[in-house]
Order: C-alpha cells, then structure tokens, then sequence
C-alpha cells in the first residue's frame, strides 16, 4: 500500500475538494500520513489568489520534493491553472492536476506510474489528460460523506467567477461561474451532515423550492449585458454623487465669501 500525504492551501471550496480526495484514498489502496513524514505521494493542493499564496504553494512543493527525493510530488488546483509555464518549469512538480480534474486524481495517478512503469518519463500532464480549460467547461461535481472538521461540513455549491476584477484571478484559477442544482445541493447538505435534523432539513426543503421557483421565474441574463447594465447603474451614481458634491463645494464658498463681505 502506497503512502500519500496532503497539504491544503486557500478557501473552503479547497477544503472541501480536498475532502473529496482523501475520502477516497482506501479504495484506491493508499495509505494517509502527516505531511512531515516519508510518503510515496505527496499532494499540495495549491492556492494562487495572491502572490503571497503563490509563494506558499511553490514553498510546499519543495519541501515536498525535499522530504523525499522519490516520491511524486502533485500540484493540484489554482496556482497550477493560473501559472501553467511556470509549474512546467518547475522539477520539483512530478504531476500537475488542474481544477475540475481533482474528480479523477487517483485514476490520474495510476496512469502515471503505469508509464513510469513501462521505463518512461511521464509528462507532467500525462500529454494533455491533467488541466483543462476551465473557461468552457460543466460544474464538477464532488460528493463528500465524511469530512475532515469535526464541528461542521462544508457544501459546495457554486465554483468560478464572472466578474473579471483586475485584481482578481478567480475567473482564469476556476473559470467561470457555473453551480449545482437545487436537487443536488440537498442531497450533498444530507450526505456532509450525516444524520440531519428535522430543522435543517426544513431549511433545505425551503432553499430546494425557492432556488427551483426563481430558476422558472428569472429570466437568464447574458453577462455582458448584466455588466453593461451593472457598469451603467455605478456610473450614474458615480456622476451623481459628484454633482452633489460640487454643489455642496460651490455653496460652502458662497458662505464664506458672504461671510468675508460681512465682516
């Protein structure tokens, strides 16, 4: 039995992909273990919303590699979606899987030590199966029965970003947004929590109706025009509240030159 080690980095959506992973390591014969001890597999699910989270993701990697020379190092999620020639570069990385492939980690895994078995060098994408363009692509859809916080389970519902801010890197790291449906949502709420109580399934029952009433009721909106429109509405009030402010500036010096002419 393999031995393979975690290391998550970033939000809660990572935290609950990382769940997904680890759950399913006994089925595929791996054997879990602390990140600071020898591993055949080490697995850094990396985070690339800042620089500073970039650094840490490149940080974990080597030490990774510098753990044991040996095992594979696989660098999965943002920071290998957001930085692909960097991570090709990088000898420290044996394996990159990008997001909406974390699904299938351990069949990636598998295929990599079939080549290297057959005395090949594996790609780092195994020649185009790890990463793929999350710009156009459907919702990925993890179940997790067991977590790992004790107190409380995450539920994944939503992944992705349509609003390009400039700082922001969500919509090239996750691509854009895309969601679970209504029916889904309720069964993974039941599946994360195990036995549920009698009130949150209410809550669950309710947020089922009112997601499937607006879905038939709204009317999708494209998004250039909902960003037209959102853009136009902040415009408005940008030039409004200017007016007001130049009114305001123009009568406080009406006020003091009257006060001047007083004295």
């Amino acid at each position: 039995m393999r031995k393979i080690a975690f290391h998550n980095l970033g939000c809660k959506v990572n935290s609950y992909e990382l769940d997904y992973m680890t759950q399913n390591c006994g089925d595929f014969g791996y054997e879990i273990v602390g990140f600071e001890e020898k591993a055949d597999v080490y697995v850094i699910n990396t985070c690339s919303v800042t620089n500073i989270a970039d650094r840490k993701s490149r940080q974990m990697i080597h030490k990774a590699k510098k753990e044991n020379p040996e095992a594979v190092v696989v660098a999965a999620g943002c920071f290998v979606q957001a930085n692909p020639e960097e991570v090709a570069k990088d000898e420290a990385i044996d394996l990159i899987v990008g997001n909406n492939r974390k699904k299938e980690i351990f069949e990636l895994l598998e295929e990599y030590f079939r080549v290297k078995a057959s005395d090949r060098i594996p790609a780092k994408n195994l020649d185009g199966q790890t990463v793929t363009d999350v710009r156009h692509c459907e919702y990925e859809d993890l179940l997790v029965v067991k977590s790992a916080e004790r107190s409380r389970a995450y539920v994944k519902i939503q992944d992705g970003c349509d609003y390009f801010c400039t700082y922001c890197a969500i919509p090239f790291a996750r691509g854009r947004s895309r969601s679970a449906s209504a029916s889904a949502f309720a069964t993974r709420s039941r599946c994360s929590t195990g036995n549920v109580s009698w009130y949150f399934a209410s809550v669950i029952s309710a947020a089922t109706r009112l997601s499937d009433s607006l879905a038939r009721s709204k009317p999708e909106i494209p998004f250039s025009a909902s960003a037209r429109s959102t853009a136009a509405t902040a415009g408005s009030r940008s030039r409004s509240s200017s007016r007001r402010s130049q009114a305001r500036s123009a009568a406080r010096t009406r006020s003091d030159v009257s006060t001047a002419a007083s004295a």
